[in-house]
């Protein structure tokens, strides 16, 4: 199974399992928690970090991401300066900023 072209790792695949046998009602949120959590976790070779997010399922837009906005969790410490996310495949749903 691929997603944006690349191979998935079985742990990324045990990991879409999960979420796909979970209720649609929250799926959304703990999927990017989880994201924001790895990401946070990494060491980035620059000063100024700006992470965007793609969101790849075609079900959940802009509006679903601006829903949950105070609901996302933004681990502490991270080496981020802005967080963004794409609202769908190809942005055309429009841009959110997540952090700061």
């Amino acid at each position: 199974m691929e997603l944006l072209g690349r191979d998935l790792s079985p742990k990324t695949h045990q990991v879409l399992q999960v979420l796909k046998n979970e209720p649609a009602d929250g799926r959304l949120l703990r999927a990017l928690n989880r994201i924001l959590e790895n990401k946070a976790r990494k060491h980035y070779e620059s000063k100024r970090v700006w992470l965007v997010i793609r969101n790849t399922h075609p079900a959940w837009k802009q509006e679903d991401i601006k829903a949950l906005e105070h609901c996302i969790l933004m681990p502490e410490p991270n080496a981020f300066e802005k967080v963004w996310i794409l609202g769908d495949m190809e942005g055309k749903s429009g841009i959110v900023r997540l952090y700061p």
